[in-house]
């Protein structure tokens, strides 16, 4: 299921994808997540980390890292309750002029499971307000 929410956020471009090269912060829910390998090397398409919540493991790869417009990338969960749930994530970044911020156009293409639609709608969109506020906490601390 292909959900898309656009919202603006107060950092800058560079900072949302300064925020977003680091791969946990990919993470909303839970960034405590224990990095299991990664590759080396600034972030780029292709870099990828691999995580540990709890007994869920994550392979994330970035597909497309294109300061300051696109960064997408793909997770892979594995682990009990997982069911081998593959997602990608695509933010567009573009700069707000008025405000000094960003706005983003976050598109999410994976599978609902069985949840009905609506509830995922929601549920994204209850994430995508996580985002702006984790974006715009780190952007106050990172000038």
């Amino acid at each position: 299921m292909r959900t898309t929410r656009t919202f603006d956020v107060a950092a800058r471009p560079d900072q949302v994808v300064a925020f977003l090269s680091i791969p946990r912060n990919c993470f909303v829910f839970n960034i405590a997540g224990e990095i299991l390998g990664h590759s080396d090397g600034p972030t780029r398409a292709g870099s990828w980390a691999d995580m540990a919540f709890g007994q869920l493991r994550v392979h994330l790869e970035y597909l497309t890292f294109e300061p300051p417009t696109t960064v997408a990338f793909a997770v892979q969960w594995t682990g009990t309750g997982s069911f081998g749930t593959l997602g990608t994530y695509t933010y567009g970044i573009e700069p707000v002029p008025a405000t000094g911020g960003a706005r983003l156009t976050v598109a999410v293409d994976s599978p609902s499971g069985w949840w009905p639609a609506p509830y995922v709608r929601w549920y994204r969109g209850k994430v995508a307000q996580r985002i702006q506020r984790a974006i715009d906490d780190y952007a106050a601390v990172r000038p």
